[in-house]
């Protein structure tokens, strides 16, 4: 393996410094206990973000997906929460008309159905609050990524990128 490792659509000399930790998909074991394994829930403190990507195609529907979130919100680590859609381009339906409506299609009928059902009952309503206003802002949308210069993810993966330079915690000198 050898890099760099750039995307096409960065632009050359700009900075892209990101490092991935991915995990095995949650829930992609049989019969394995609704919790979030304790070796990830460790890691939270060591990252600058936990970015929870999650097909647009099935929009949340697991139920480790609440528990990431319940988990994320009850450990205080909010701040550093994303959630990324991918297949973005899937979202289809006569009342789905154009990019607003498809982005509000998944953040309440997703987002905000996993916060009201399942953090809102199992912490508190504040919680459940300060999550849903954190996610406001850091949710993201990235359709077609499967193409080398995925144009109508650019300006979503831009935002991505950006969010996640504004989080990193520079080291103790």
């Amino acid at each position: 393996v050898q890099g760099p490792f750039y995307p096409t659509w960065v632009p050359s000399r700009a900075e892209y410094r990101h490092v991935f930790v991915d995990t095995e998909g949650l829930g992609h074991r049989a019969n394995v206990k609704l919790d979030i394994p304790e070796q990830i829930v460790e890691r939270f403190r060591e990252v600058d973000c936990i970015l929870l990507v999650e097909s647009a195609e099935n929009a949340l529907s697991s139920s480790m997906t609440g528990k990431v979130f319940e988990t994320v919100a009850s450990t205080g680590y909010v701040p550093k929460f994303d959630v990324a859609f991918t297949h973005f381009e899937s979202v289809q339906g006569p009342n789905l008309q154009g990019t607003i409506a498809k982005q509000n299609y998944l953040f309440h009928g997703g987002v905000r159905n996993v916060i009201d059902n399942q953090v809102q009952k199992s912490l508190n309503r504040e919680v459940a609050k300060q999550l849903t206003t954190h996610l406001e802002r850091n949710t993201f949308y990235l359709g077609v990524l499967n193409q080398p210069a995925p144009q109508p993810a650019i300006k979503s993966l831009k935002m991505l990128s950006e969010r996640l330079r504004e989080r990193v915690v520079p080291p103790l000198k």
